[in-house]
């Protein structure tokens, strides 16, 4: 019986069913797709680690004050590290730039010269290089189609190789693609083949803990070397850690809206089913019997969300993945850093959540609702149904407890303080007096945009006010269309204003729970697809008007002052960098020329006198920030 009449209740009202299917749907969908792309990045990272650096775990380099060459690291110094107990393997190399070249395709990469003796302990394995031939990864062999047997060149700024393909370094360091994870790859050749005086370089591999290796690390520093902890950088880096919380708000945002999607949908469907419990009730069921009925309806209802919601999550989150993808790929176009396709990946971790927040947490309220709705008598629930009285005493307690303390945010003097406190004040005066409503949310509205905002209270105090406004506005509105849609309107238009008059904190709490849903959707979905305009545009225009900068350094412009420039350029600016230190912080200067004067673009520029200006003797131009 109580399972037919949970089925009746179900397929009876077809419309509710449907809406309480999509609220719930909604929120699971939210959670999986913004937990799976965490998930999705988390994974990313993870594969990198085995994929491109294997058994190496940091890269050192001895510090210097030269920016365009790398030191050679002494033996004995060497021979120190390599005594280090925390230390397994380490492998010295001869590490530079070179650029591929293969049937007319050119691309950066790096060049490692190392041992082949001393390539095999590091990686275990037995690793031979002859003279001719190199080891070529699998992610730079892939994106210039170079096989076993292959022959290509290899430019340096010393000269050029003709080499052949002997192997690909299929995973782990022989994939290498540099200490971020981001080249285009790496080509491993026999060190007698680079001329340099020795290796400027070192590969090691811990045998501590990933957490402990910045600790242990600190122990090199006395060799006046700079230890990059590879792994470790790459899974703490600034940028995943950003894109960590943002991911992070969004999945709580996404739990915390659907906990109160949730609570009100199944509220609604309490009230709604309040005349068949009081039926049930007078025709003998027990308090039970009752709480079973509508669990077995409620369960119905998260049994067809969760699947619909799971699957809606899944689309979510690759559509959120794919968008990620893009801007990444839109920053990056035209530079030498190269970032792979990020699969798609959910754990079980985020179903386990899914189904906690989806399922589980709701099934909770809804026991909740239930079982109070199944101690009241039955004459209780249709007095709650005909008037919806709330309880006047501790309605008055609120309004005045934010009455006072309005009053008192008001007498601390600090403008954010301030606003919030006229905010709380209007808040109690209106639900006391509810012909105020309409005035002090248009007082509100008003006093907020005209108050300075300067810092991050004052953003989130407007904010606050805005709500409160937005909220006191809508309760003051209804009750005037109400008014006016008597006459013109239909019943059913005139019991939707009733109930949102009747209900004022749960309509609008349930339209402000909506809104910011579709805000934060719409932001995530145009967020990057502006971000790619705008990174269109900047390649359009280029740095300043031009479409590439040539680098020289500094050391062999001893005995000139000029630099060569190839034929062809329709546009060529020179431009000398340097650095100085202005109140104790450092700071770049650049000295242009004429030609940059001349040809270069500036988009916030207004007008063009300081170009002219900036010739004068002693005339210096600075920027605002």
């Amino acid at each position: 019986m109580i399972l037919k009449l949970s089925f009746r209740n179900f397929l009876k009202n077809l419309k509710l069913s449907i809406f309480l299917i999509i609220g719930t749907m909604i929120s699971s969908a939210l959670i999986v797709g913004a937990l799976s792309v965490n998930d999705s990045i988390k994974m990313w990272n993870e594969r990198k680690i085995t994929e491109n650096f294997g058994v190496a775990d940091a890269r050192i380099v001895r510090r210097g004050v030269l920016p365009f060459q790398q030191l050679p690291i002494p033996e004995y110094v060497i021979s120190s590290v390599m005594k280090k107990g925390f230390i397994s393997k380490i492998l010295p190399a001869k590490e530079t730039l070179g650029r591929v070249e293969k049937s007319g395709m050119f691309m950066d990469c790096l060049v490692l010269g190392v041992s082949s003796e001393k390539l095999s302990n590091f990686l275990g394995r037995k690793i031979t290089l002859d003279k001719k031939e190199a080891i070529v990864s699998k992610s730079l062999s892939e994106r210039m189609n170079l096989h076993v047997g292959d022959v290509f060149k290899i430019h340096f700024p010393f000269g050029s190789l003709s080499l052949v393909v002997g192997m690909i370094g299929e995973k782990g360091f022989l994939n290498y693609r540099g200490f971020g994870g981001e080249t285009s790859g790496s080509i491993f050749l026999d060190e007698n083949l680079l001329k340099m005086m020795g290796p400027n370089v070192l590969y090691i591999s811990y045998n501590v803990e990933l957490d402990k290796h910045p600790i242990v690390s600190k122990e090199l520093e006395s060799y006046d070397l700079k230890v990059m902890n590879m792994k470790y950088e790459l899974l703490n880096s600034p940028g995943n850690q950003v894109l960590g919380y943002v991911l992070l708000a969004f999945s709580s945002f996404s739990i915390m809206s659907s906990v109160l999607i949730v609570y009100i949908f199944y509220s609604s469907l309490s009230y709604e089913r309040m005349r068949t419990l009081a039926t049930l009730k007078v025709l003998g069921f027990t308090r039970k019997g009752l709480t079973s009925v509508l669990l077995l309806e409620g369960l119905l209802y998260l049994i067809v969300s969760s699947v619909l919601g799971s699957i809606l999550g899944i689309v979510i989150g690759k559509e959120l993945l794919i968008m990620i993808k893009k801007s990444i790929s839109s920053f990056l176009e035209g530079t030498m850093i190269y970032v792979d396709d990020i699969p798609y990946a959910i754990s079980f971790r985020t179903f386990v959540t899914g189904f906690f927040v989806g399922v589980f947490l709701p099934f909770l309220i809804l026991l909740f609702f239930s079982s109070k709705l199944a101690k009241k008598p039955a004459v209780n629930f249709l007095r709650e149904m005909f008037t919806g009285t709330e309880n006047a005493k501790r309605k008055g307690s609120v309004n005045i407890i934010l009455i006072i303390t309005g009053v008192f945010l008001l007498f601390l003097k600090k403008d954010y303080l301030v606003l919030l406190g006229i905010s709380l004040i209007s808040l109690g005066l209106a639900s006391i007096f509810k012909l105020l409503s309409l005035p002090l949310a248009l007082f509100l509205i008003f006093f907020s945009i005209y108050t300075n905002t300067s810092g991050v209270y004052d953003l989130l105090s407007k904010g606050a006010s805005f709500f409160i406004a937005s909220f006191l506005l809508a309760t003051g509105l209804i009750p005037i269309f109400r008014n006016l849609s008597k006459k013109r309107s239909s019943v059913t238009t005139l019991v939707g204003l009733s109930y949102v008059e009747r209900f004022p904190k749960k309509s609008y709490m349930m339209g402000f729970i909506f809104g910011i849903i579709i805000l934060l959707m719409t932001l995530l979905y145009t967020i990057p697809y502006n971000i790619t305009n705008f990174v269109d545009d900047r390649l359009k225009e280029g740095l300043f008007g031009y479409d590439f900068m040539v680098f020289k350094n500094p050391l062999k412009l001893l005995d000139t002052r000029d630099l060569p420039v190839a034929k062809g350029l329709k546009k060529v600016s020179r431009v000398e960098v340097t650095q100085f230190v202005w109140k104790g912080k450092k700071r770049i200067v650049a000295f242009v020329d004429d030609n940059f004067l001349r040809d270069s673009i500036i988009p916030a520029e207004k007008e063009k006198t300081w170009r002219e200006r900036l010739k004068e003797p002693g005339t210096i131009l600075i920027g605002l920030y």
